[in-house]
C-alpha cells in the first residue's frame, strides 16, 4: 500500500511539473487583475476641461482657476480610452494635456501630450489602454 502511494506521488508530482505555468500569463490573462490608473494633468490654466471618468463617461469643467489641473481616475482596466480636451483661458495663452497611464504598482508613464503651438488654441489628447 505504501509503495502504491509513493507511485502515485511521483506520477502526480511529474504530471504537475509537465504543465508549463507563467505568473505573468495568469495575472495578464484576466485583465481585471491587472489595475490601470489614468492622470490627466495639464499647464497653462484652462477655461474649459474634459476628461473621460472611470465610468467612460465625459465629464467637463467650466471656469477652472489656477495655471495647472491634475485629476487621476480608476482603477480601469486594458481597452480604457482616455482623452483630454483643454481650452485656454484667454486668447494669448498657450496650453498643454497631457495623459499618464499606471499599471499595478508601477510609476506613471506619459501615453499622450500635446502643447499648443500658437496662443489661444486648445489641446486635445487621446488613448487607449492596451494590455
Amino acid at each position: 500500500m505504501k509503495r502504491l502511494t509513493l507511485i502515485l506521488a511521483v506520477v502526480c508530482l511529474a504530471i504537475v511539473s509537465c504543465v508549463p505555468v507563467s505568473v505573468n500569463e495568469q495575472v495578464q490573462g484576466d485583465n481585471t487583475l491587472i489595475e490601470y490608473y489614468v492622470k490627466y494633468a495639464s499647464n497653462g490654466g484652462g477655461r474649459t476641461l474634459s476628461y473621460t471618468d472611470e465610468n467612460g463617461k465625459t465629464v467637463t469643467l467650466e471656469n477652472i482657476g489656477g495655471d495647472s489641473f491634475e485629476r487621476t481616475v480608476g482603477p480601469v482596466s486594458a481597452g480604457f480610452s482616455a482623452s483630454f480636451y483643454v481650452m485656454p483661458k484667454l486668447s494669448t495663452t498657450y496650453v498643454n494635456a497631457r495623459i499618464e497611464v499606471k499599471k499595478g504598482d508601477n510609476p506613471f508613464v506619459v501615453k499622450a501630450e500635446y502643447s499648443s503651438s500658437v496662443p489661444g488654441e486648445s489641446a486635445t489628447v487621446s488613448y487607449t489602454i492596451k494590455e
